[in-house]
């Protein structure tokens, strides 16, 4: 046996087989963990994710669950209440002492003790490591509720397991492939026609917001329109401190200098999706300038510190609107607040929606960590780009050759300069990095006649078959032989 099936046998046996022995058609518990295993073999990541089971499914059955317990008379929540209530009424006679109520209740009187309850279902509602089957008050539902539950925990345990068993990856959100990255950090975000017309402006908020306009090139035609409010970057560079930038002068040099979306930016990005966590929840991420630093590995400069607060003001005041897939999307990466406390700089970051739908349905890319980060900055940004380029080939069952013309790829980076000859030869010292380091380029080769990159890209492994969908019943057996070959973390 397994040790992922050990561990579910010991956890979920017997609360199955006691709705089952009253079930004549339930099947034994055995090829019911099967059933279930090699379902999520084959849906895992179309859609399906521990982000999106959490959302859709197990937090909305425990808010529900806990309706029903308090609103039913009958429930055994209620039942522990009334007679909490009947020992505590004699308490009030004088017929027992207070102190019994205590030592036998943990508390002084009814309404704590109801307060305790409540507040134990809040506890595990809100524990995205509690199990359904963990409900203090299972009994009271109906058995058919109850199997589905241990069907859902199943699921849960089956991703909780996987991801101790993955390798250090990191995701990267899928929207970096759609808009392209100045590499270099030193391309201005507006133009010179848009700094003079700053200089004009006799009111700053004459135009509330900065647009910028992206063309894309190639079989990729389409344009991604980004909108920077001049404000809220002012508000979130301020900082908290209302006497910061008062001067008009100071403001207007504060917005020229503005960066255009570059490599450190997508850092920022890549840091705050990681810890996605707090995205479900709703909740903010909260850390101090510092320990973003830390965590980002920097070194430690006052430039970067810096560098940090510029980036999380410029992607906190952003929009963009761009199409994905036939669709018009709107939105933001991340809101976010800058502040003092204690004389600490802070920063209090909420993913904004874009960023957030993307990690419900898991919409990511995934890198080996080390190999990615050790990557340059241009480097990791085809990476991005082309991870999306081969899974449109290989959803559109076009093989793992592709054509691309050299101008097409400012579509994945912001060049500073136009000329032809200097933006292939950098594109080629990436391809020539990725394919060192095995990261899906196999080989390339230049057509320099018609000014064409041919990449031919690494195979899919097995598990990007089965999160692009392009793995069936069929197919599963065949990874189940291949384990060791396609690194399949997880396989009963």
């Amino acid at each position: 046996m397994s040790e992922f099936k050990e561990e579910i046998y010991n956890k979920f046996r017997e609360r199955y087989e006691k709705i089952s022995y009253q079930q004549f058609d339930q099947v034994p518990f055995d090829e019911f963990v099967d059933e279930i295993t090699n379902e999520l073999q084959i849906t895992e990541g179309k859609n399906f994710s521990k982000n999106y089971l959490l959302v859709k499914t197990i937090r909305p059955t425990k808010k529900r669950w806990i309706k029903i317990v308090t609103n039913d008379k009958k429930s055994l929540y209620n039942k522990e209440i009334e007679s909490a209530e009947i020992f505590y009424d004699k308490v009030k006679s004088g017929e027992l002492p207070s102190s019994k109520f205590e030592s036998f209740f943990g508390v002084s009187n009814i309404d704590e003790y109801r307060e305790t309850l409540l507040k134990e279902l809040k506890k595990w509602a809100n524990d995205d490591n509690a199990f359904l089957t963990d409900f203090k008050y299972l009994d009271s539902l109906i058995n058919r509720s109850v199997m589905i539950a241990i069907k859902n925990d199943i699921y849960l345990y089956y991703f909780i397991f996987s991801e101790k068993q993955k390798v250090n990856i990191t995701k990267v959100p899928k929207i970096l492939s759609e808009l392209p990255i100045d590499t270099s950090g030193k391309i201005d975000y507006l133009s010179e026609s848009q700094k003079n017309n700053l200089d004009e402006d006799l009111d700053i908020n004459i135009v509330p917001t900065l647009d910028k306009l992206i063309s894309l090139e190639g079989d990729e035609k389409d344009e991604i329109l980004l909108r920077l409010e001049k404000k809220t970057y002012l508000e979130i560079k301020k900082g908290g401190n209302p006497d910061k930038f008062l001067d008009m002068m100071t403001q207007i040099a504060l917005l020229k200098s503005i960066k255009y979306l570059n490599s450190f930016d997508t850092k920022i990005i890549n840091y705050y999706y990681n810890h996605f966590e707090n995205a479900l929840t709703g909740k903010p991420i909260n850390k101090t300038i510092y320990e973003i630093r830390k965590e980002l590995n920097l070194p430690v400069s006052q430039k970067y510190y810096e560098d940090i607060e510029n980036s999380l003001a410029k992607i906190g005041s952003m929009n963009m609107t761009y199409n994905l897939n036939g669709s018009k999307l709107y939105g933001n990466l991340l809101s976010c607040v800058i502040y003092e406390e204690n004389g600490v700089k802070k920063a209090r970051v909420y993913l904004g929606d874009i960023l957030k739908e993307l990690v419900i349905k898991d919409g990511s890319f995934e890198y080996d960590k080390d190999v990615f980060n050790n990557l340059s900055n241009m480097s990791q940004q085809l990476a991005i780009w082309l991870q999306k380029r081969r899974y449109g080939l290989a959803l559109g069952k076009s093989g793992n050759i592709d054509s691309i013309e050299t101008k097409t790829f400012t579509n994945a980076i912001y060049f500073k300069t136009k000329r032809v000859d200097r933006i292939r030869n950098r594109i080629i010292e990436c391809l020539e990095e990725l394919q060192l380091k095995n990261l899906i380029v196999k080989e390339y080769y230049l057509n320099k006649k018609i000014d064409v990159i041919v990449i031919h890209y690494i195979d899919l492994t097995i598990k990007e078959r089965k999160k692009l969908g392009l793995l069936d019943d069929d197919m599963l057996v065949e990874s189940k032989q291949l384990k060791e070959i396609n690194n399949a973390k997880f396989i009963v």
